[in-house]
């Protein structure tokens, strides 16, 4: 059976001093991970006071891509943001966000992690001492 690494967004909430807060139990934490074509799934894990609230979902390509554009867009929206959202793309190098610049960038997120979702790298163990080799192709 294939494996896939997972597809994982954090998002770090803001301290009292208005910094991102450096204690990553408090993040909320969504992780995608692909289990079949044009079939995903979520797990959305949202952190709060009450403890850890864990929603999951199976979604398609398409449905995915409604999903995240809601969110990023809503994080744009949000009266009380997260400090910031980083995210650990497959193939790519983990990259971190200002919540206040996500409205902005949406197009360009969704760019990268529906590509992702669509020639996602397979996890191997092909590479000497990295163990993972990619089969990734850039698409236009």
């Amino acid at each position: 059976m294939t494996r896939h690494h997972e597809l994982q967004l954090r998002f770090l909430r803001r301290t009292a001093d208005g910094f991102a807060d450096s204690d990553s139990s408090k993040d909320d934490v969504l992780c995608i991970t692909r289990i079949a074509e044009n079939s995903y799934r979520l797990i959305y894990t949202e952190r709060s006071g009450d403890g850890a609230h864990v929603d999951i979902m199976t979604l398609t390509n398409q449905t995915l891509l409604a999903y995240l554009y809601r969110m990023f867009w809503l994080l744009g929206l949000d009266e009380d943001p997260f400090e910031s959202v980083q995210l650990f793309v497959p193939g790519y190098p983990t990259f971190l966000i200002k919540a206040t610049n996500m409205k902005a960038n949406v197009p360009n997120m969704l760019d990268i992690i529906i590509n992702n979702c669509w020639n996602w790298p397979i996890a191997g163990t092909d590479r000497g001492e990295t163990g993972r080799f990619s089969s990734h192709r850039l698409t236009q």
